[in-house]
């Protein structure tokens, strides 16, 4: 997960990239893309959603731990305990709720309409379940250490 995230991130500079082409081609040539926005827009979802298991991985998320540092060892544990089932949980539901968005892709797949009329929405559609279930077994993988602690 954590190389995967990795590899994903370069997507960020790759979308920059891409969006100040967009903008030299239209300003300067007089010449917009109709490609670009939507690559542009493909990659950095991708990368948001593959970043997020990575970031459960290395337990670098956002966190505000003044209450966990006003408590005792013992409390911690326990809050740690309850945000990481919390966090199963967060993950089970993406999980399913993004099952439910990548299953009718099984009838065919679906294209943005636009003029490049890319794959982009079955692709997106087809990694939140997949990103959602690698965060779950993440988190459940971590939940375990901390129990067995």
């Amino acid at each position: 997960a954590i190389s995967l995230g990795d590899y994903a991130s370069l997507a960020f500079p790759l979308a920059f990239v891409l969006t100040v082409w967009e903008i030299v081609a239209r300003a300067v040539f007089n010449s917009p893309t109709i490609w670009t926005l939507e690559i542009a827009l493909l990659v950095s979802g991708i990368a948001y959603i593959l970043v997020g298991p990575q970031t459960t991985a290395l337990k670098s998320h956002i966190s505000i731990d003044l209450m966990l540092k006003a408590v005792s060892d013992q409390t911690r544990s326990v809050l740690e305990v309850v945000g990481s089932v919390a966090s199963i949980v967060f993950g089970a539901v993406i999980t399913y709720s993004g099952w439910r968005l990548a299953s009718p892709l099984l009838d065919g797949l679906e294209r943005t309409g636009s003029a490049l009329d890319s794959l982009a929405p079955s692709v997106i559609k087809v990694l939140i379940p997949l990103a959602g279930l690698l965060w779950t077994v993440l988190e459940a993988m971590r939940l375990g250490r901390m129990l067995r602690k």
